[in-house]
């Protein structure tokens, strides 16, 4: 009896790990790194800010295109699970979520492959951990961490004065 009670118990607590967690079907990788799944509006990737693409009203920034092609390869087509930043909330229709492939966390792929930025401006209980993620990222010079532009803050590109 004392053992049913405890897998009764396990089954609840594994339950209520995954409230706010959906498996949905990626469609469409959109320009700046969100996510059209199946079943929902667009989804936003938690804690990682994409370079920006035509659709931010600049030119394309230097890496772009890599970092969504990057994106593409890991998700597109796929189940993934989505772990919303904030369950319930259904507003606004670009939620900011977790997200999973198989056994790969999506979110900390993109800072540790240097394909995308780390949000500083975003408040989530993983921040910490993806600050350090685009630092590792940076040192190793992954991806648009390549760029010299990219590699320390006081180095501006040439036309940065004007």
């Amino acid at each position: 009896m004392r053992t049913l009670k405890i897998s009764s118990l396990l089954v609840f607590l594994c339950a209520a790990a995954l409230i706010g967690a959906e498996k949905k079907i990626v469609r469409k990788v959109l320009d700046d790194g969100s996510l059209k799944v199946s079943g929902c509006c667009s989804i936003r990737i938690a804690g990682v800010v994409f370079p920006a693409g035509l659709d931010s009203g600049k030119e394309v920034e230097y890496y772009n295109l890599e970092a969504l092609e990057a994106l593409q390869s890991i998700v597109g087509g796929k189940e993934v699970t989505i772990d919303y930043v904030k369950p319930g909330n259904w507003f606004p229709l670009r939620r900011k979520a977790y997200v999973y492939v198989d056994t790969v966390f999506v979110n900390a792929w993109l800072l540790r492959q240097g394909h995308a930025r780390w949000d500083g401006k975003e408040d989530h209980r993983l921040a910490g951990e993806f600050a350090e993620y685009e630092k590792a990222a940076r040192k190793e010079r992954k991806g648009l961490w390549l760029s010299p532009f990219n590699q320390d803050s006081s180095i501006k590109p040439p036309d940065s004065d004007k």
